[in-house]
């Protein structure tokens, strides 16, 4: 607790704004935005992998928070203040970070995949920056933070042995994903014993249907890319362009607009949740890819 209210000291008003940015490559969106691109316009099956790693990292996270139940560190006597705007995107418990576990996810992926020393260096720097920013903003602690670099380091290399098995089987990665929705199914179910119904409690379930509903809608996608669609992913600058900006003006769509529509349906239950992730994954892995074809005439 004391580095953080050393770093409370030495904030800035310019600093404060600058990792308030920075923190946000590891939130969802940023994540999002970033995955679609590389699945839509560079390399769906890398996009499904830096997706899967993203998933087996959030899962992790998510059931070590529930498990230790640490809470934020300004909720501490004598704590550093949180800076003003960053206590909105902190939910949850505090350890390990998600935000850097979300962040070595990312990065650490992109790493993997382009294999080039000034990229690895790069994504180090843009790691390490997220990772700061958590402790800067006072919403985690050191602990916190270091725990989730181990612990992305560590689910990397697993990560990168289970590609390499996935590799030898056509639906290698239905089966990764399959394993990790098993997971999340069970932890679903220990979880619905517990009856505290704290805020923490609920956002774990929250976000336990969330990653099931990912989970499913990327087998699907994956199983349907391979039997049916086959989907191009190269086309013209131009046209990549407005196959984004169509893509992801439609999923922001169905992630806003569909939230309290589904939740009054499912009579606020978490698998509105669920339902609403899954169907952004069918959208973006099997809907919409197949308007590819599309630009693909025109080339």
């Amino acid at each position: 607790m004391e580095f953080l209210k050393t770093l409370e000291q030495l904030r800035t008003p310019f600093f404060d704004q600058f990792f308030l940015l920075v923190t946000k490559m590891g939130e969802e969106l940023f994540f999002t935005v970033v995955i679609l691109i590389v699945i839509w316009c560079i390399d769906k099956k890398t996009g499904y992998r830096m997706f899967f790693i993203f998933l087996l990292g959030s899962f992790v996270n998510q059931m070590l928070k529930l498990i230790f139940k640490v809470p934020r560190p300004w909720t501490y006597e004598n704590a550093a203040k949180p800076v003003e705007g960053s206590v909105e995107a902190a939910t949850g418990y505090s350890f390990p970070s998600g935000h850097t576990q979300q962040g070595i996810g990312l990065f650490g992926s992109v790493a993997m995949f382009l294999k080039k020393t000034r990229v690895y260096i790069v994504m180090v720097i843009l790691t390490l920056l997220v990772a700061f920013s958590r402790m800067y903003l006072g919403v985690h602690t050191p602990a916190d933070v270091f725990t989730s670099l181990a612990i992305g380091v560590v689910l990397l290399l697993l990560c990168y042995y289970a590609f390499r098995v996935a590799d030898k089987h056509k639906y290698g990665d239905v089966y990764l994903y399959g394993i990790v929705a098993f997971a999340i199914v069970i932890s679903l179910i220990v979880l619905s014993f517990d009856k505290t119904g704290s805020p923490e409690y609920l956002h774990g379930i929250e976000n336990g249907w969330k990653l099931l509903g990912c989970c499913i809608g990327i087998i699907v996608s994956i199983i349907v890319d391979i039997k049916y669609t086959n989907f191009e992913v190269k086309a013209k600058w131009w046209q990549q362009i407005i196959k984004l900006v169509v893509g992801l003006g439609i999923v922001l769509v169905i992630k806003s607009f569909l939230k309290q529509p589904l939740l009054d349906l499912f009579n606020q239950s978490p698998v509105a949740d669920g339902i609403r992730y899954l169907l952004i994954i069918l959208f973006a892995g099997c809907l919409y890819p197949m308007l590819f074809k599309v630009f693909k005439r025109k080339q």
